[in-house]
């Protein structure tokens, strides 16, 4: 018997960061691409790891698309068994009690934070077993293994199914120790609430699977998202291969643009290595892919003025098509291009080009003189001056802007770099060098 897995579907949510109609980018679209998928291959079960409705304020774009596809996998004798998260703990109870029918075959396991144990059958024979949680309010900050059941039966291969924060402690969000999931007499745990695919095996133990949402929905899902398959065996049930959905897929993509001469030369090398990223999505994401949106960062050494390299990135930002395998948005770029220096003729000078060049060299060779720890200790009290938060979209969790210190040297040998490009010839010549 082969079973889909899936979790964080986000009914009522769409892809962001794309242009034009939604259409086919939304996670109803994604979820009906799951329900062919399944008819198409023979599926006996389809298992959610909850945060099937965004909101309960989604309720109401979710509920159609949800039920449909429902009775379309019902039909087929396929049923659809689910936990509920964060998101959808008050909302999925109630979906359940209607669809608790064979027009709908779905079962909701775990109401209430507490754990169950359901069998799923194929034609009429109990095949494996599995056993459930599900979120009983809005946030839970104990661990959901502290009740899990201590006599499950063994006479089949058992799916754990929950919702949770894995290695997190503290979290608001059911905290799960992964050694704990390791520990205990399952095949595997397919789990949700990290929007990123993950999957963890490990020789003696159950595997752990965090699909993702099958349908990208922001730029910090970056990769293929899909559903995955496994197969029950009456001992076992393997591990899960994905299978690409998503219609949207988001990347970053830093190019080189060492020795680019020109902006025509700088535009050639983009639109290769842009049509090089959309073949590699186009193998990967399958015939559902529709588009690639993509984060550009052009970093080296080039004799082109930041205007040049600014103007270019504002043609490909304002592009509507490209020439490539699948259709690409570039969402927003970072210019990093620095101008060629010769830093150890400029280090001899003693005026400001000399300056910045014997704190760039000692920057990139990593050290601490006098005046690298002054700069950056007054970079470093400038990020903590901000107010602003990163929305990191690993499950609902916000953190505080944070820059790490070799994220900051970068940042400083970027900056003295573009200032020292950026000094007339004339005035590093007085410095004991001149700039090229």
């Amino acid at each position: 018997m082969r079973i889909l897995l899936a979790g964080d579907l986000h009914l009522g949510r769409s892809s962001s960061s794309v242009r034009g109609d939604c259409a086919g980018h939304r996670a109803a679209d994604v979820w009906q691409r799951l329900v062919d998928l399944a008819i198409e291959q023979g599926i006996g079960a389809v298992i959610l790891s909850g945060d099937l409705v965004d909101q309960s304020n989604r309720y109401f774009e979710a509920t159609g698309p949800l039920a449909n596809g429902l009775q379309r996998l019902a039909a087929q004798e396929i049923s659809t068994i689910a936990v509920a998260g964060n998101h959808d703990y008050h909302v999925l109870p109630g979906l359940a009690q209607q669809y608790a029918d064979e027009k709908h075959r779905f079962t909701l396991l775990g109401q209430g934070g507490n754990w169950e144990c359901h069998p799923v059958a194929r034609g009429g024979q109990t095949v494996f077993r599995v056993v459930g949680w599900s979120f009983p309010a809005e946030s839970h900050d104990r661990d959901p293994l502290d009740a899990f059941p201590a006599n499950l039966p063994d006479d089949l291969p058992v799916l754990g199914l929950v919702h949770g924060d894995l290695d997190a402690r503290g979290s608001r969000y059911a905290p799960l120790s992964g050694a704990a999931l390791r520990a205990k007499p399952v095949a595997g745990w397919l789990l949700g609430h990290i929007h990123a695919p993950h999957c963890d095996s490990q020789a003696g133990a159950p595997w752990l699977l965090y699909p993702g949402s099958p349908q990208a929905l922001d730029p910090g899902e970056q990769g293929a998202h899909g559903v995955w398959v496994a197969e029950v065996t009456p001992t076992a049930i393997t591990l899960p291969v994905q299978v690409a959905l998503s219609s949207v897929r988001y990347e970053g993509v830093t190019v080189n643009a060492d020795s680019v001469a020109d902006a025509q030369e700088l535009r050639v090398r983009l639109r290769d290595r842009l049509r090089a990223e959309a073949e590699t999505a186009r193998q990967a994401g399958g015939e559902s892919l529709r588009q690639l949106v993509v984060d550009l960062v052009i970093e080296g050494a080039a004799a082109l003025a930041a205007r040049e390299v600014d103007q270019v990135m504002e043609e490909l930002r304002e592009a509507r098509e490209l020439d490539t395998a699948v259709a690409v948005e570039v969402r927003k770029t970072d210019n990093r291009v620095v101008p060629p220096l010769d830093l150890e003729g400029l280090a001899r000078g003693k005026a400001l080009p000399g300056i910045l060049s014997r704190l760039v060299l000692d920057l990139e060779a990593g050290r601490n003189s006098e005046a690298v720890e002054r700069v950056r200790a007054r970079a470093r009290r400038a990020v903590n001056d901000l107010t602003f938060m990163s929305q990191v979209r690993e499950g609902d969790s916000e953190s505080t802007f944070q820059l790490s210190d070799d994220a900051l040297r970068q940042s400083l040998i970027q900056a003295a770099r573009k200032l020292l490009g950026s000094l007339e010839p004339t005035g590093a010549a007085d410095a004991g060098g001149g700039l090229p």
